[in-house]
C-alpha cells in the first residue's frame, strides 16, 4: 500500500501517524496486565482489533518512512540514508524482541 500513489501520505502526516502509534504501547500494556475495564481490555474483539491495527499501521508507516526518507536528502546521500534505515529497522526489530521476551516472566507470574 505504501508504495502506491493512492495510499501516499505527506511527510508531516507520516510523522504524526508514527507518533500516534505510540498509543499501542499503552493498549498492549493494558491487555497484558489486565487493566480495568476488563470488559474492554480482556475482550477478544479488542485484542484482535488491537493486534491487527498494530500490524497494519506498523508495516504501512514503516514503509512510508523508508520510502520518504531517501527522497528528503540530496541524491548523492540517498544510498547512505537507505542503508541507515535498513540498519535502524533491524535494531528496532531486535530491541522489540528483547523487550517482548522480557515480559514473558511477568506474564507467567501474573497468571499463576
Amino acid at each position: 500500500m505504501a508504495g502506491t500513489e493512492a495510499f501516499d501520505l505527506s511527510a508531516s502526516s507520516v510523522k504524526r501517524s508514527a507518533v500516534v502509534r505510540t498509543i499501542f504501547v499503552y493498549t498492549f500494556l493494558a491487555v497484558a496486565f489486565a487493566w480495568p475495564p476488563s470488559s474492554v481490555f480482556a475482550s477478544d474483539w479488542f485484542q484482535m482489533t488491537n493486534i491487527v491495527l498494530l500490524a497494519l499501521t506498523n508495516g504501512y508507516i514503516l514503509t512510508l518512512c523508508g520510502v520518504k526518507a531517501p527522497k528528503a536528502v540530496e541524491e548523492n546521500m540517498r544510498a547512505s540514508v537507505g542503508g541507515y534505515i535498513g540498519f535502524c529497522i533491524q535494531i528496532g526489530v531486535f530491541s522489540g524482541t528483547i523487550v517482548a521476551a522480557s515480559f514473558a516472566p511477568l506474564l507467567k507470574a501474573q497468571a499463576a
